[in-house]
């Protein structure tokens, strides 16, 4: 960002949350350019619906599994026409907004604003999408706690803004577009690489964990359908047979400031589990206290982490040092005398997809400690056992590490992208005379995207 120029001139910005903007830009509120509309009995038009990620999309498009339902009844659904900016009001404090590009109906619980011409919808979609922005919502918003804040439009209204000339943001758009083009091309040659990478260790993991080491070994039937063959002297036994706890976690009241000042234990949830065998950063510390006064409960290395709820559902992690975990993870203890820890977690991590698959259908998918424990794993004698984890570990090893730094290069790609465009709406770098040379991005592939935040993350229908 450091090759771009800034503006010849800013003035103050007037508002606490933005020092300056360029001197030609307008900072007014929002009801200077938007007003409420709400208009009903439209029900033959598509269902759209806003996805932290995604904005405003068609219904039609939503493959991942929903955890809510839509009525029956789309009568009382709101129109929405191109153009319009549209707020989840329960959840626009995270950013479960956008500029919608369809005509279309949205639930009643979400807020439609009709936009001025002196707005254009793709500058008005990337600025209203900013964190920049997205704290106001907050600020505005009311509620108990940081799970669900109503919005209304009697506060969003003084939300201010910050806008340059029609022309001008027009500009801005077309960079932001050829920029977000390249990027998705990016993104998507790293998913590719790190998605061939993670097949070949799940194939190698695969057959370490259903045929072991040796080729010549005498096999038997499972019982299985997933295992299909084993050998002959394994056992097929559900993990209940093998755990001597199945628990889920805890969260310490985070109004109780005493359980996380000074702490030394990790505190994991489904953000610290992601591809590798091994559990990732804690999301914080905790002290000891919470441990005392029963509101955490401790993990001991060896343990087993499954994610039981959310948008990662089913992802698997081993533990390997003494941690907390919270209510949306299960933790597995396994008696090491006869099932080793690291090697249950790699039978279960080549398995995540077939886990998912055992939670029960319901409005919201939950993996839970039931359908766990009455997983069939294949268990060959604690001594192999730590033999097929050593050559695991030893031939995965190769593989990890390029994973690991495609991993990294995706997420310093998504942090400077992010950090460009806020940049590039807050005026604070000057991509006016790079935008007026650029050509259109041609870029009409579908990228394959993460899976979609769900209803607890910041989506409605």
């Amino acid at each position: 960002m450091s090759t771009f120029s800034k503006y010849p001139a800013y003035k103050p910005a007037g508002v606490l949350w933005l020092r300056q903007v360029p001197e030609h830009w307008e900072v007014l509120p929002l009801c200077a350019i938007a007003r409420m509309k709400s208009i009903t009995g439209q029900s033959g038009r598509q269902l759209l619906s806003v996805y932290l990620d995604k904005g405003v999309i068609p219904f039609s498009q939503v493959t991942a599994k929903r955890t809510n339902v839509t009525s029956e009844d789309l009568s009382r659904y709101q129109a929405v026409d191109p153009g319009d900016f549209v707020l989840n009001n329960q959840q626009a404090w995270r950013g479960s907004v956008g500029v919608s590009k369809y005509a279309g109906i949205v639930s009643p619980a979400y807020l439609i604003l009709a936009l001025s011409e002196r707005v254009d919808p793709a500058y008005a979609n990337a600025l209203f999408r900013q964190r920049i922005m997205v704290d106001q919502y907050m600020v505005s918003s009311r509620g108990v706690g940081t799970i669900q804040r109503n919005l209304y439009w009697p506060s969003l209204r003084r939300v201010d803004i910050f806008l340059p000339p029609v022309a001008e943001q027009q500009l801005l758009a077309k960079y932001l577009h050829a920029l977000d083009a390249k990027v998705k091309r990016y993104i998507r040659t790293k998913r590719a690489l790190i998605a061939r990478l993670q097949e070949q260790k799940q194939a190698i993991i695969q057959r370490a964990v259903t045929r072991g080491l040796d080729p010549n070994v005498k096999l038997k039937p499972s019982g299985v359908e997933w295992l299909g063959e084993v050998p002959e002297h394994w056992e097929v036994v559900p993990i209940r047979r093998k755990a001597t706890r199945i628990r889920t976690g805890s969260t310490p009241p985070t109004s109780q400031l005493e359980y996380y000042r000074h702490g030394t234990l990790p505190w994991h949830g489904p953000s610290s589990i992601g591809s590798s065998i091994e559990v990732g950063k804690p999301v914080k510390l905790i002290n000891q206290a919470a441990v005392d006064h029963g509101v955490a409960r401790v993990f001991g290395p060896g343990s087993v982490l499954v994610v039981g709820i959310g948008a990662t559902l089913g992802k698997v992690a081993h533990l390997d040092h003494l941690a907390s975990v919270n209510q949306q993870i299960t933790a597995i203890t396994f008696d090491e005398r006869v099932a080793f820890g690291r090697y249950m977690a790699y039978q279960l991590k080549q398995s995540e997809a077939l886990l998912i698959g055992t939670a029960p259908i319901a409005t919201l998918a939950i993996l839970d400690k039931q359908a766990i424990a009455s997983f069939q794993v294949a268990v060959p004698p604690i001594e192999e056992q730590r033999r097929i984890v050593e050559a695991l570990d030893s031939e995965l090893g190769h593989l990890e590490a390029p994973i690991i730094l495609a991993e990294q290069t995706l997420k310093r790609v998504n942090e400077y992208h992010t950090r460009l465009i806020a940049d590039v709406v807050t005026g604070a770098v000057d991509v006016r005379a790079v935008a007026k040379v650029m050509d259109e991005p041609i870029d009409t592939e579908p990228m394959e995207e993460e899976p979609v935040a769900d209803i607890a993350e910041g989506e409605q229908v």
